[in-house]
């Protein structure tokens, strides 16, 4: 399931990307982004994609990792919070109970 999760996020940030480079393509030619459709950027973005598809899926991935990584980073420094204010270790507040 994180799998699937984790294919589908570098999926959705790699078309993000490619709709950010799309636009500042359409800006650097001089273009206002009003004057096209959405459907228009859509079409620039895949075109931009298909054409920067290894370094935009790179990116995406190292962007997939950083995000977990803070997000453990949060979590850690969370527990460590809940710990000092409950006098508790963050070993304890993170080991599963046993039931006997």
């Amino acid at each position: 399931m994180r799998d699937i999760n984790a294919a589908f996020f570098v999926r959705v940030e790699s078309r993000r990307l490619a709709k950010l480079a799309a636009k500042q393509e359409i800006r650097d030619r001089g273009l206002k982004l009003s004057s096209f459709s959405i459907k228009d950027i859509e079409i620039v973005a895949g075109e931009w994609l298909q054409a920067h598809r290894a370094e935009t899926v790179d990116q995406a991935f190292r962007t997939l990792v950083w995000s977990r990584f803070l997000r453990a980073q949060v979590t850690s420094g969370t527990q460590k919070s809940k710990a000092r204010k409950s006098g508790l270790s963050v070993v304890h507040i993170s080991c599963p109970k046993v039931e006997a």
